[in-house]
């Protein structure tokens, strides 16, 4: 974005310094010299906005769709986790491993939104810590998952050297799969923080559309729990 930008800008000024002196200057090689300039720059700049414009909705589609695809994947695997609860099902190592990867992979999606996205550089170090922070509360999620499947195996290995059943249902990893609730519940505030601190309002609008859907999917969720 930087560097387009900076062609956007650098062709404007040519094209503005250049401009009066076609009007002081009748003819000559300084007239002639001044024209050119001034054509070059305005070919310049024409050529380079369609690319900064179609370069900025493409990192902007880009921080919207991963944002709401990871806000999504954490909703998915709270709803899974209540279901498991209510009917104290038996659990199985790793479940939430599609929704928590599939959360990172939106993340690395959005650390490569361009680092130069905004014109000051105070804002774009704003975003920086903005990713950051997301990517510590994705983390989590990562280590309450990864103390599920520690705790989770020990429970298994205990009841099989007492000669019991190894099957392990909700009620007794309760703790851990309210931590996971918890994180996840963390990381969509986070997002939606975020949301407020970096969208438009036209992308605003939108969010709450979107995030609609998100709320009928836990009613229908709960729904199915009756």
């Amino acid at each position: 974005m930087k560097a387009h930008r900076n062609i956007l800008i650098i062709s404007f000024m040519i094209e503005i310094i250049s401009l009066p002196f076609l009007f002081i200057l009748d003819k000559g090689k300084i007239y002639e010299i001044t024209l050119a300039l001034f054509t070059s720059s305005i070919i310049s700049f024409l050529l380079e906005l369609p690319n900064y414009f179609s370069l900025k909705n493409e990192n902007a589609y880009k921080l919207y769709s991963s944002l709401f695809w990871a806000k999504s994947q954490a909703s998915i695997l709270i709803n899974s986790i209540e279901n498991i609860k209510f009917s104290n099902d038996s659990l199985f190592d790793k479940f939430y491993f599609q929704c928590v990867n599939d959360m990172n992979l939106n993340l690395n999606v959005i650390e490569s939104y361009d680092p130069d996205y905004y014109f000051l550089k105070k804002k774009n170090e704003e975003m920086s810590l903005l990713k950051n922070t997301l990517r510590n509360s994705w983390q989590n999620i990562n280590h309450t998952t990864l103390k599920f499947s520690v705790n989770f195996c020990q429970l298994r290995i205990k009841k099989t050297k007492s000669g019991q059943a190894d099957m392990i249902y909700a009620l007794e990893m309760e703790n851990e799969l309210n931590l996971i609730v918890e994180s996840c519940k963390k990381f969509m505030q986070t997002i939606d923080t975020i949301t407020h601190m970096v969208f438009t309002k036209k992308q605003l609008e939108k969010w709450s559309i979107d995030n609609i859907s998100l709320e009928n999917n836990k009613i229908y969720s709960k729904i199915n729990k009756i």
